[in-house]
């Protein structure tokens, strides 16, 4: 990236080659495994990173989730389609409040929040403890 003139590069310091070419293998074997699994038929649509599109399709969601496994991770074009299809609150599950970031560079009209406790979670649906 400094040779194509990057203005900043960061090395990220990660512990598995996920979401390139070096993780086909573990997508075949999830591709395995999935084969034994019935996935329903969702009752609303499942966006994944691989189409950044909305999913109905039990077939459409496997093939998905296999392909993910190697491709590039389309975050931005994922929730900008939410958005689009009309999704205005974000909750992020586990810790820290990276995506929650990401989400206020993408598209400052939508809420977007951290749940990286219980007590925040419950907070937030409004559950006393």
């Amino acid at each position: 990236c400094d040779a194509e003139g990057a203005r900043r590069v960061i090395p990220l310091d990660v512990s598995v080659p996920s979401h390139c070419v070096l993780m086909e293998p573990a997508a075949e074997a999830l591709a395995s495994i999935l084969a034994g699994v019935d996935i329903a038929t969702p009752s609303v649509p499942v966006y994944q990173n691989f189409s950044a599109a909305p999913a109905t399709s039990p077939s459409r969601i496997e093939e998905n989730l296999v392909s993910q496994v190697h491709s590039p991770v389309r975050w931005s074009e994922c929730t900008s389609s939410m958005i689009h299809d009309g999704a205005t609150n974000f909750f992020e599950c586990g810790p820290g409040k990276v995506l929650s970031g990401l989400m206020r560079r993408i598209d400052r009209s939508v809420k977007a929040v951290a749940l990286g406790d219980l007590a925040t979670f419950n907070q937030t649906l409004g559950v006393n403890q």
